[in-house]
């Protein structure tokens, strides 16, 4: 009679911490805010700013509210759309961050989630996105990812993301 207890309550607390994992899971900043249109999500394949990660389904890349399209292979499959590039990638040269190496090419840069401007001379050609505003002291960030993630990963959840201050939250949320 024990035994059998004891398994009951191991088999409550295993599947009872599993749902309150799933329903405690936080969703990116991006996810369902600004429905895409179609025609929004034409973009050349060869210029896809990547959303996503190697492998990410559509319902995944769409809680991200990006673009998805796997009828081409060896591009990216979950993207930015033209209005989030248009939006994350206007910004002044000189306001720019370097996200590459000079010479980068742009599908190596549009593969790390970055910019990419051919005509900036400067070794920046390769640049981060601009997301709101990520002038937020490191004390008042808000986490929008989790330990050690990679800017790719932040920036395609719409996050601001700086990993100069050690043991303080590097994907965060901007401001308005």
């Amino acid at each position: 009679m024990a035994a059998k207890v004891s398994v009951l309550l191991v088999a409550l607390l295993y599947f009872g911490h599993s749902s309150f994992a799933k329903n405690s899971h936080s969703s990116s900043s991006s996810e369902e805010k600004y429905p895409i249109s179609k025609k929004d999500c034409k973009v050349d394949p060869h210029v896809r700013r990547d959303c996503g990660y190697s492998g990410i389904s559509e319902s995944e890349c769409k809680k991200r509210n990006c673009c998805f399209d796997s009828s081409i292979l060896n591009v990216n499959f979950c993207f930015f759309s033209r209005s989030q590039d248009k939006e994350q990638c206007s910004s002044n040269k000189k306001d720019r961050k370097n996200c590459g190496h000079s010479g980068i090419s742009a599908r190596d840069c549009y593969s790390k989630g970055c910019c990419y401007d051919p005509s900036d001379r400067s070794g920046n050609e390769c640049y981060k996105p601009t997301v709101k505003s990520c002038a937020v002291t490191h004390k008042n960030r808000k986490d929008c990812g989790y330990p050690y993630i990679s800017a790719k990963d932040c920036f395609s959840r719409g996050c601001c993301f700086d990993d100069s201050v050690p043991q303080t939250i590097w994907c965060y949320y901007g401001t308005n």
